[in-house]
């Protein structure tokens, strides 16, 4: 659950370069949208979905390697708490197979 006008962060604490994250992000309450957000180890935000509505899948190729952090926010709701579904997963990638 993310609150109103609150976030949420999940953190990655070693990625290597080609590290595949993927899944997806369901949201649920008020109009069923918040924004999801992956910020890489230099603080680009190489997912950065400004309102997810109800459902949304991903797939990232990490290009550095280091820290990952995955951000929900619902900082645009004054009221309304977000239930958040996040499934994910992240693997090494075998290039050329």
């Amino acid at each position: 659950m993310v609150g109103p006008h609150q976030s949420q962060t999940l953190s990655f604490a070693h990625w290597a370069p080609d590290t595949v994250f993927e899944g997806s992000v369901t949201v649920s309450g008020g109009a069923n949208d918040l924004t999801f957000r992956l910020q890489a180890p230099d603080g680009s935000l190489p997912i950065d979905v400004r309102r997810v509505s109800g459902h949304y899948d991903f797939h990232y190729v990490a290009q550095e390697a280091g820290p990952y952090i995955v951000i929900l926010d619902n900082d645009f709701s004054l009221f309304t708490a977000k239930h958040v579904t996040l499934v994910e997963r992240a693997y090494p990638s075998y290039p050329g197979r």
